[in-house]
């Protein structure tokens, strides 16, 4: 057997412990703690982890900061309770609890898991989260029995089902980037999206999403500032220091409900405050903050509609209902059904959409995208009276798109939906359509007698419930156009036409 000098075997084990100190630097394990002046480093060493002094205090906390920034600090464990002199030590127990300790031992903070991890260990991520794991059963965050990202140093609060994010300082809301929608969130710009994109995990045990760089040795801080302004910055190696990329609220219209309830922001018109369809200012003297009201009520008995708002960040989700498996179609046919839906969309922008997002209350922090770009479409549901005002232009039923027939003959053929514009034919559309040209030929009738007074007409508009009398063929059915009509002389006799132009007073 051959045998090996006493030195060599004491170098070889001085050099295999250090290859795994270093293989464990950005862990701890029940029997490896960190102390004051020690540090972690993330395997890709983005990330350091231990203790500091924040600003020109002497007292020390427990944080994380970007390795190649170290002023950087992007998370504080003991922030509310700091240790007054350096002797501060991290370390894990047997049963998985992370414990920060101060001087003569005493506990500080301690992560108070419930469950008994049995091969626990605490490591740094590359992603900047601290985490505790049981080492033997996988490092996927199903298994992260505790995180440091669920103990932010500030908060963008989401709504669970959507993903919509808010800014949030204190108990006031200061900006909104609009809902999730599967591909981005609706507010942001696409020009960040040149450097970075948003990943988006959904699923029972995590909601979470976060920005990946095209260029994986690229460093990015998305950072929140006291006064809700929320900024990308890119670390710049020639520098030495950070490039912001791209910062928000960018305007007056990204500050939250700016314009107030029921209203649109469009930063690039004046006034910059506008009152959705269908709606009035709810102040004749501040339309800006007091927001709009309804110009007439919706009618449940079947005669609203909805209209089309493009490009637009989608309003805040405070009171709306979420059904993913449901089409478009189904959200439109089910919003109507209920006289206290406002709005809906698909929840989903990807393949071609799904899921149904409804609203029921005030439309609140609506902005005009600035920039033109595929957007979920967002029906706005407005009585009958504002589906007819929207569609007057494509009406004007069209007639002039070469030779149609009139009104009078597509109605007694039983062709009246013809008339309509392909875009609007769904069913609503139709009970709406076939009404106006009822209500239409009844006004041109040729006895004053048989026409209704304008007083008789907004109730017919109005209430989709009323019963309409059938139109008699109106007098100009059959009336040439006006090109047509010659003067002609057949022998001696000459026919004259009179054309008789009415000017209003």
């Amino acid at each position: 057997m051959k045998s090996f000098p006493f030195s060599y075997c004491f170098s070889s084990f001085i050099f295999f412990a250090s290859i795994n100190l270093l293989l464990a630097a950005d862990n701890i394990t029940p029997e490896v703690s960190i102390q004051d002046g020690e540090t972690l480093i993330s395997s890709a060493q983005r990330f350091e982890l231990g203790f500091f002094s924040p600003g020109n205090s002497k007292n020390r906390c427990l944080g994380i900061w970007y390795k190649k920034s170290p002023e950087t600090v992007v998370w504080v464990a003991n922030r509310n309770n700091p240790i007054l002199e350096s002797n501060g030590v991290l370390s894990i127990s047997e049963s998985g609890n992370l414990v920060l300790l101060s001087k003569n031992k005493t506990i500080v903070l301690s992560s108070n898991i419930s469950v008994n991890v049995e091969h626990p260990v605490a490591r740094l991520l590359d992603t900047g989260n601290f985490v505790i794991m049981d080492n033997f059963t996988g490092n996927g965050s199903q298994n992260y029995h505790w995180q440091s990202f669920d103990y932010p140093i500030r908060y963008t609060v989401t709504w669970h089902e959507v993903g919509v994010e808010f800014k949030d300082w204190g108990s006031s809301k200061i900006a909104r980037s609009g809902p999730w929608n599967g591909v981005y969130f609706g507010g942001i710009p696409t020009n960040p999206n040149l450097v970075f994109e948003i990943i988006m995990v959904h699923n029972e045990s995590e909601y979470s999403y976060w920005y990946e760089p095209f260029n994986n040795p690229l460093v990015m801080l998305v950072k929140l500032n006291q006064s809700g302004m929320k900024q990308w910055q890119m670390w710049n190696e020639r520098s030495n220091g950070w490039d912001l990329v791209y910062s928000a609220p960018e305007d007056v219209c990204g500050h939250y409900e700016h314009c107030g309830a029921n209203t649109v922001c469009s930063i690039n018109k004046t006034p910059i405050c506008e009152c959705l369809k269908g709606f009035k200012p709810n102040s004749q003297y501040d339309q800006t903050s007091q927001g709009c009201v309804r110009t007439l009520p919706l009618d449940c008995e079947g005669g609203d509609g909805f209209i089309k708002v493009d490009n637009i960040k989608l309003p805040d989700l405070i009171d709306v209902s979420l059904n993913e498996s449901m089409s478009l179609k189904e959200c439109e046919t089910k919003c109507l059904s209920n006289c206290s839906c406002k709005a809906y969309t698909n929840s989903n922008a990807t393949g071609g959409g799904s899921g149904c997002l409804m609203w029921f209350g005030d439309l609140i922090d609506i902005r005009k995208l600035v920039q033109n770009r595929e957007s979920q479409d967002f029906y706005l549901r407005v009585p009958a009276s504002e589906l007819k005002t929207n569609s007057s232009t494509d009406i004007e039923d069209n007639k002039n798109k070469g030779n149609r027939k009139p009104a009078w003959d597509m109605w007694t053929s039983d062709r009246g939906l013809k008339l309509m514009d392909p875009e609007l034919e769904d069913e609503s559309s139709v009970i709406v359509l076939l009404r106006y040209v009822n209500i239409g030929l009844l006004c041109v009738q040729e006895s004053a007698k048989d026409r209704p007074t304008m007083r008789e007409v907004v109730p017919m508009l109005m209430n989709q419930s009323a019963v309409l009398s059938s139109p008699k063929q109106p007098a100009f059915s059959y009336v040439r156009s006006c090109r047509s009509v010659k003067s002609y002389t057949s022998g001696s006799e000459m026919n004259n036409v009179t054309l008789t132009t009415l000017d209003a007073r």
